[in-house]
């Protein structure tokens, strides 16, 4: 946990904010970024049920007490391409946000060997996520495509 969290805070910290946001209003949005995004390890189904009860309780705003409507919910997946499909299936079945909340699934490794094992990694994937649910990272160029 405490790896993961520290791997989450130096990407958090390479963030830039819009042109249209003042210094004030991005410092004050990368505080409120930084107090509810977090590491979870995801190994078994039991840890996927255990993270979808702790998304479906409440999330109270620090600052105001209100209630936060969550819009999207984010998972960053470093792991070998084998677990791909345990792990979409997992996600689909056991943590998709109910109601307005959208979802991403970004797969951070190489996408295949070449064309032929990248097609096939992302007709398994369609099995369990919609495309726009899906972002791919090339290890070679770190770009997701949208």
């Amino acid at each position: 946990m405490e790896q993961g969290t520290a791997i989450i805070n130096g990407h958090v910290a390479a963030i830039h904010c819009k042109n249209t946001w003042t210094e004030t209003q991005c410092a004050d949005g990368m505080t409120r970024f930084q107090e509810v995004i977090q590491y979870v390890q995801l190994k078994s189904e039991g840890d996927f049920i255990s993270l979808q009860t702790t998304l479906s309780a409440p999330q109270i705003d620090p600052q105001s007490g209100h209630v936060l409507q969550e819009t999207l919910r984010v998972f960053y997946l470093s792991v070998s391409p084998s677990l791909y499909d345990g792990l979409a299936s997992s996600i689909n079945r056991l943590v998709r946000p109910e109601g307005i909340g959208e979802m991403r699934v970004v797969f951070e490794k190489p996408f295949g060997r070449d064309l032929r094992s990248a097609v096939a990694l992302s007709a398994m994937l369609a099995e369990h996520l919609e495309e726009p649910e899906i972002f791919r990272v090339s290890e070679s160029k770190m770009n997701c495509n949208y």
